[in-house]
């Protein structure tokens, strides 16, 4: 975007933002005879090669370093396919995840609007007990093909119209708690149950994700405001929230389950998933709430609602299901144990949403929520590489079972004698 025209660094074009060596208008660039040529502001200065300078002509290659950042001068196109690859290859690495492979959202959501029998929905949710728990060998591994959430959402979002249309209808105040939590409910339930199917071992019931939804959202608001409150992160304005509620969030999935002995990383991702949907959903409800008694009224509190609950999928939900997911990937059959959050597997793939959700409340701009969406197509990226890690763990759990009793056939065969005579009749034969 630099050309002949002068363009503006600093923090009014979203650089540095909180860096305080950067200031709002800190130099001017652009480009004259294939050299960046810059000048600052008065009272800013760049260093090249560790010299402070006001102004100057840089080469191709050459760096200067703005406030804590160092910037290169370069000139050739960026084309998107090449730059999300770089992005997917870091946030694969930093995950300790894998290239997705066989993965197609429209193969994946390919049965949402297949007609299902009543029985269909009871067999589909009896699971998770001691009886209804399918052997290992009879789990699915490859990409899942839910459906069930879409009919969650559209559920809950009718009954949302219903009390939107009362309220215009009859303008009557006791239908506002009704309408609030349907309407805060709606999204992070639905994406919940998204989570659910994707649960592939099928060994979580379907009434303890419903009580981690409630018990982990208001444990993990109270843990969260507790950090509020004795933190000095104040400086980092909204944006701290990324570092205390995501702290405070994983800390409820541990409060909450740490008593459970699910092994499996998809485990840790429904359970992170439901902790953040309850976390997500009473937030809003609080939101409404404040736009409600607001000057903006009903109108307000409505467009609080949808506005939040759209974005609700990309938010709490996924990052909560990273953080969780990346603990259960640690923590495999033992149990959560302090060591476990300062493993550096744990820590470089948590990292990922408590960056995601400080971008995602800092003062950047979001013309159209565009920052918001694309830190969520970020976020569920990482969430679909933890699945097929997820779906991996489950399949070599399979093959492991299998050569063991393979190893256990043989063992019996050769005490038996089976082993040998069969070895003397292939001799025989030739």
């Amino acid at each position: 975007m630099i050309g002949a025209a002068e363009v503006v660094f600093g923090k009014v074009a979203g650089i540095g933002l909180n860096d305080p060596g950067v200031a709002q208008q800190h130099l001017l660039v652009h480009w004259q005879g294939g050299l960046l040529t810059f000048r600052t502001f008065a009272g800013c200065q760049l260093l090249v090669g560790n010299a402070p300078v006001s102004e100057g002509r840089l080469s191709m290659g050459q760096q200067f370093r703005l406030g804590a950042s160092t910037w290169q001068v370069g000139d050739t196109p960026v084309s998107v396919v090449s730059l999300l690859d770089s992005v997917g290859g870091r946030l694969n690495k930093l995950a300790g995840t894998d290239k997705l492979e066989g993965f197609s959202l429209k193969e994946m959501f390919s049965e949402v609007f297949k007609k299902r029998k009543p029985e269909d929905l009871e067999d589909y949710f009896i699971v998770g007990t001691s009886r209804t728990t399918p052997r290992i060998e009879d789990v699915q591994t490859g990409w899942p093909k839910p459906w069930f959430f879409f009919r969650v959402l559209m559920f809950v979002g009718i009954v949302y119209l219903g009390f939107l249309i009362s309220m215009e209808e009859f303008n009557n105040p006791n239908l506002v708690p009704g309408l609030i939590m349907m309407g805060a409910f709606a999204m992070p339930l639905a994406t919940v149950f998204l989570l659910f199917e994707l649960n592939t071992p099928r060994n979580v019931a379907f009434y303890q994700v419903l009580m981690l939804v409630c018990l982990g959202g208001v444990v993990s608001l109270f843990v969260s405001l507790i950090g509020f409150s004795v933190s000095a992160l104040g400086w980092l304005g909204a944006s701290q929230a990324g570092i205390i509620e995501e702290i405070g969030k994983l800390l409820a999935v541990i409060i909450v389950a740490r008593r459970r002995s699910d092994k499996y990383i998809l485990n840790g991702l429904l359970f992170g998933a439901a902790v953040g949907a309850g976390f997500a959903a009473f937030e809003s409800a609080g939101y409404a709430f404040r736009a409600l008694l607001g000057n903006g009224g009903v109108s307000a509190m409505t467009q609080s609602i949808l506005l939040r609950g759209m974005l609700a999928p990309f938010g709490h939900v996924a990052w909560t299901a990273i953080a969780a997911g990346a603990l259960w990937r640690v923590k495999g059959d033992k149990t959560i144990s302090p060591g476990m959050l300062v493993n550096g597997r744990f820590l470089s793939a948590f990292i990922i949403p408590v960056v995601i959700h400080m971008l995602w409340n800092s003062p950047l701009p979001s013309t159209f929520f565009l920052k918001h969406l694309f830190l969520g197509v970020i976020s569920w990226f990482v969430v679909f590489g933890f699945v097929q890690q997820g779906l991996r763990q489950v399949r070599n759990e399979q093959l492991a079972q299998v050569k063991a009793e393979f190893g256990r056939t043989q063992q019996m065969a050769a005490a038996s004698g089976i082993h040998k005579t069969f070895q003397e009749l292939q001799q025989q034969r030739g």
